[in-house]
């Protein structure tokens, strides 16, 4: 229970003499007031304060950021202040302990628990998801459309929806499969041409994709071997690709 020291004196004197700290680079006038709590800090402060430092009780640290290099500040709540956030924290975790059918002493190892089953059935699923698109069931043994694109085969394979690491796993062994042609790997709004350059005479899977995207409406872009784009519309429908393709030569 510390009695505060409240003056105003001329910066000069308060930093030099007094020893008290400036924050944030501020700018001051000629005369400032310094806060002095004996035995802890000594700091120049404009603002309202209490009388002793007992009458603070607690506080609660709601937030810290970076103002400056060097220099970072830390927002509170005080008092009064600082017990509404406590009691209001309280009420949060009964909610949430509730919900978890827990009392709220063992809320943390039961969402530790449900986060880690959550991320073992997230690694199952995608685990499944590859063996479907991977496997001998996936499109690679059943392509949408198989027709001739110059002197090659041009292979379209519809996907369904899944992710752009899954489609690029797949166009890979494709086109190591069958790296004399083209592969158009469709996955909802989402388009990838693959294709071997050095066995498919000379095809560039980029200005492929250039023509598609072209026909379809869509934007991409690629190198040689890879190319993917998206279309700015609905899923790719592989009877506008059928379409484009009757307009090659």
């Amino acid at each position: 229970d510390i009695p505060l020291k409240s003056v105003e004196t001329s910066f000069e004197k308060a930093t030099k003499e007094l020893g008290a700290m400036a924050l944030f680079s501020e700018k001051y006038g000629d005369k400032v007031r310094v806060i002095d709590v004996p035995g802890c800090s000594t700091e120049l402060c404009g603002g309202t304060h209490v009388e002793r430092t007992s009458q603070i009780r607690f506080f609660k640290i709601l937030s810290e950021s970076a103002v400056a290099a060097g220099t970072r500040r830390i927002e509170a709540v005080a008092g009064q202040g600082a017990l509404e956030k406590l009691i209001e924290a309280e009420r949060v975790l009964e909610k949430i302990s509730a919900q978890l059918r827990v009392v709220p002493s063992q809320a943390e190892e039961r969402l530790s628990k449900i986060l880690s089953d959550q991320h073992s059935l997230e690694k199952e699923i995608e685990g499944l998801k590859r063996k479907i698109v991977m496997g001998s069931g996936s499109a690679s043994e059943n392509p949408a459309l198989q027709k001739k694109f110059k002197k090659n085969n041009l292979w379209i394979h519809s996907l369904g929806e899944t992710d752009p690491g899954l489609m690029r796993e797949f166009a890979d062994g494709v086109r190591k499969k069958h790296p004399k042609d083209v592969h158009v790997v469709c996955s909802g709004p989402r388009i990838l041409v693959s294709l071997d350059p050095e066995n498919s005479g000379g095809l560039h899977a980029g200005e492929i994709l250039k023509s598609l995207m072209g026909a379809l409406g869509g934007k991409g872009g690629g190198q040689a071997q890879t190319a993917q784009g998206t279309l700015s519309g609905n899923s790719v429908d592989v009877k506008e690709i059928e379409k484009w393709l009757e307009n090659q030569k």
